[in-house]
């Protein structure tokens, strides 16, 4: 059995984390995801002494105390997270959040699909992708 694919999921939507829970459950490759509600619980699950970091973290943009944004901007300003791979995934379309993203380094931009199961096979295209090509060191610090 392949090693399992380790998630950092942040949104503060519990009927949103409940479809992500279903979409990874529902993979072929095993998948351990661990939520946050908001950007300041990633970046204490990421700096926590001792904590075993995911192969990726997946940031949802609208969030209480700090958003998606914000997060993004705070990871990447550490050395220590600088490289790390940070997917955002939200149903935002808009343009101005796309190019935002990007501008500051967001590994991947996906529109939440609203039907399920387009959702779930969204969700399997990810995993597939980071199954394959997984951040080194985030298996080993």
């Amino acid at each position: 059995m392949p090693r399992p694919l380790h998630i950092l999921l942040a949104d503060d939507s519990l009927p949103d984390r409940l479809l992500a829970e279903v979409a990874f459950d529902s993979q072929d490759v095993p998948v351990h995801v661990t939520y946050c509600e908001d950007g300041l619980a990633v970046l204490e699950t990421l700096l926590a002494a001792g904590a075993v970091r995911p192969d990726v973290v997946v940031l949802d943009l609208n969030m209480p105390r700090m958003d998606g944004h914000e997060t993004l901007r705070s990871i990447r300003a550490h050395p220590d997270l600088r490289h790390y791979p940070v997917a955002i995934l939200t149903s935002s379309a808009s343009d101005a959040d796309v190019t935002q993203a990007y501008a500051h380094f967001a590994s991947l931009y996906m529109i939440k699909e609203i039907d399920l199961g387009r959702f779930t096979e969204q969700i399997g295209a990810f995993v597939a992708f980071y199954s394959q090509c997984r951040f080194e060191s985030a298996a080993t610090t």
